[in-house]
């Protein structure tokens, strides 16, 4: 007789022999002692991670927003300083895992749970979890060319703010974005999901960046949720021109929120020469 599936709700470390339908939220690469591994956000929200090992069986099967039934798997608790789901635990395949039943199950999309920029501000946020958040591009704030491939540290003098920092391909995805806009009357609404917020610690202020490959980036995207958000947005966009500068530099882009996230937020885009990418990846590890 099958075993029957079980609800990832219920998951703990008291036993091996789960078996849960699952669709794929979202997947990444990491990079470990000179290992690629993968890691996976599933719905209903677990955190799951398939070890080098295994990667070349599994990378190709399992596909974003496709459901699946997996079991046999180790389970453990999560002990990541930021995770990526609400989950007590975390799944991680072994040599027993077993993944099937693809596009057998009928299960509805996570629903974005944006963190509003005024919980941040006031502390009212999961200090452990990464986080959504979104906004609409307001003007220009600052531009400085990188030197030396060090992270510069800029104040602004206006309230409500928060400073976003967006490192090497999230940079280089917005700077693009920007320079191949063409209608710039349209609103640029940006979701970053699976942010980082870093709480204030001397000089350095409350800020929001991104992740080293966790997070995901969507700019004006045939998203439910950006679309709504981009009819609410009442700002007025700044002029293209201002972008121009944008190849090789740090950008500090305003992005204002609107509606329930009556906030704003400043985001410094820092890209980086190719050279400095193994210093780019200590930095980013560290932080």
């Amino acid at each position: 007789m099958a075993r029957p599936l079980e609800r990832v709700a219920n998951i703990t470390d008291k036993k091996w022999r789960w078996k849960v339908a699952v669709k794929l939220q979202h997947k990444w690469s990491v990079l470990s002692n000179n290992k690629e591994n993968f890691e996976m956000v599933v719905w209903c929200d677990i955190h799951v991670i398939v070890p080098h090992l295994y990667r070349h069986t599994f990378d190709s099967v399992l596909v974003v927003n496709e459901t699946y039934t997996i079991a046999n798997f180790q389970v453990q608790l999560t002990d990541m300083l930021f995770k990526p789901s609400a989950h007590k635990y975390l799944i991680k395949f072994t040599s027993g895992t077993k993944v099937g039943d693809r596009n057998m199950h009928q299960i509805q999309d996570k629903s974005h749970k944006v963190t509003p920029l005024v919980d941040i501000i006031t502390g009212k946020w999961n200090k452990d979890r990464l986080i959504d958040v979104i906004g609409v591009v307001e003007e220009i704030g600052y531009t400085q060319s990188q030197v030396g491939g060090k992270k510069q540290q800029f104040n602004f003098p206006r309230n409500n703010t928060i400073n976003c920092t967006l490192w090497e391909v999230y940079a280089m995805q917005f700077a693009n974005f920007i320079q191949q806009q063409n209608d710039t009357s349209i609103p640029v609404v940006v979701l970053i999901q699976y942010a980082k917020v870093k709480e204030e610690s001397g000089k350095y202020p409350l800020s929001v960046t991104n992740t080293c490959n966790v997070t995901k980036l969507s700019i004006n995207d045939d998203l439910e949720l950006i679309q709504q958000f981009a009819k609410r947005s009442r700002i007025e966009t700044s002029g293209g021109e201002t972008f121009a500068s944008l190849g090789c530099s740090n950008c500090i882009v305003l992005f204002r929120c609107v509606g329930d996230f009556n906030s704003a937020i400043v985001v410094e885009a820092v890209l980086f020469p190719e050279s400095n990418k193994d210093m780019n990846s200590r930095f980013l590890s560290a932080n």
